[in-house]
This record gives structure tokens, sequence and C-alpha cells, in this order.
């Protein structure tokens, strides 16, 4: 039985490109719009393209605006011990000796060339804690919160002054105000020289990236913050009628209790 001319050419999908004039004529209008809505209107996979890639300009690393603002604050600490006409050998006299309770030391650190000095050791610190809450914390398997280098700074601004308000108060509440300048000197001019001697240790950091030079400065730190402590507990003992006992009691709150409790909330 022979097929009829139409349903043997419904047997091939056909293109537009293939269609003659007599089969278009024998084609019913529906299969015409049927035909071209699927020719024009099915999906087709497209070519993948190698497009040249536009580079968009690099933000500046934060580890570059870190060195930027080393160099920066370390120029400004060189015009101000400069201006202050700060020496050295005199300073390291008084770290050998407590100006405090030396009476034979006729000449005594000045507190506003101390603090003035602070502001940028402090900056050191902070590039120094920066450095080693991002590299030595995490390999101890500790897991902090992404602090920017300008959180750290707020963050430890927020911690020394509140132990300065502490200390401030514990002396106007004991009447112990009289020797209060002295001790804060004392305890600068240690701080400063501790963040000075840590200084290499970060330039050192930041140009070899090698956790080495933390750990030591970590070493001189505490080194230096218990010399710092015990250099403050002889001046309390030698300028006020208090026991050592209470020394001790006023040094873990306001000094080891505070340092724990921020620990602790760093690192839960």
């Amino acid at each position: 039985m022979n097929q009829r001319p139409l349903d043997s050419l419904n047997q091939y999908q056909l293109g537009i490109d293939s269609l003659s004039m007599d089969s278009l004529l024998m084609k019913s209008t529906d299969s015409l719009s049927e035909l071209t809505y699927q020719h024009f209107f099915t999906t087709h996979k497209v070519q993948d393209v190698n497009l040249p890639m536009v580079e968009r300009p690099k933000v500046l690393a934060e580890s570059l605006w870190i060195n930027i603002g080393l160099w920066t604050v370390l120029l400004a600490y060189l015009v101000l011990r400069s201006i202050l006409n700060v020496n050295l050998s005199k300073t390291i006299s008084f770290l050998i000796h407590i100006p405090a309770i030396n009476d034979t030391t006729f000449e005594k650190p000045n507190l506003f060339v101390h603090l003035v000095l602070f502001v940028p050791c402090l900056s050191f610190f902070v590039f120094f804690a920066h450095a080693v809450l991002h590299n030595i914390m995490p390999s101890l398997g500790y897991t902090l919160p992404p602090l920017s280098w300008w959180q750290t700074a707020m963050a430890i601004v927020a911690f020394v002054g509140s132990i300065f308000i502490l200390e401030l108060l514990f002396s106007i509440l004991f009447d112990v105000f009289h020797m209060f300048k002295e001790y804060l000197t004392d305890q600068l001019l240690v701080f400063n020289a501790t963040n000075i001697i840590l200084l290499p240790f970060t330039l050192f950091y930041f140009y070899d990236e090698a956790n080495t030079f933390l750990y030591i400065g970590l070493g001189i730190l505490i080194i230096f913050t218990l010399t710092r402590w015990l250099r403050g507990v002889l001046i309390a003992r030698d300028k006020t009628f208090f026991s050592l006992f209470y020394i001790f009691v006023y040094l873990c709150s306001v000094k080891i209790l505070p340092i724990l409790l921020m620990s602790k909330w760093m690192l839960h």
C-alpha cells in the first residue's frame, strides 16, 4: 500500500533551509508554524568564546598599609625624640635603676616626655599584637575573629585606657595619689622601652614573614611585662603603707585579671 506524500515527509525533521518550494506548498499552515517555532525558539548550545579579561585596579594589600603605617610611626617617634631631646644613656640608666625609690638619683624621668612618646610606642605594640593574633594564635589552634589592624588598635586602646582609669581610681580611693605620678612615669618608661626593643622584630617579620621573630618578641614582651609589674610592686611597697599581700591582691585584680578576661573573650 502506497504511503501518502505528506506522511512520508513527516518521517523526517526538516530544517528551514532544506525545505523546497513544493514541500512548502504541501505543508499546512499549522505545520509551518510548528516547524518555524521549533527552529527559532528551541534552546541551542552557545559556543564558548575566549574573551580577553579586563583587569580591575587592585586594592593595596593590608600588609602594605601596615608597613606604611609602621614606618610613618617610626619617623614620628624619631622626630619626637629629637624635639624632646631624649638622652639614650639617661633612659638606659633609668631602666637599670628605679628612680622613684632611688634617693641617689637626682634627675628623674619626665612624665610629660614619656606620655608623648607613649603614643608612637603604643602604635608599635599594636602592629606587633596584630601580627601575633593573626599568625601565632592560629598556629596554636585558636580561631580568632578576623580583626583588621585598626580594630586591633581600638581594642588595645580601650584595654589600656581601662587599666589606667582603674589605677587612677585606686590611687584616689586609697589616698596614695602622691606616688601615682612617679609610678606612672616608671611604668611608661618601661613600656616605651619594651616596644622600642620589639620594633626590629616587628619590622623583620613584615619583611620576612617568619614566625620566629614573633616568638622572640613574645619572649621579650613577657620578660619586660613581668619586670614592669615587679617595679610597680617595689614602688608601691616603698611609697605606701600597704603590705605585700594587699599589693599582690591589687596586682591580680588590676593587672592579671583583666588580661585573663580579655584573653578568654578573644579565644571563645
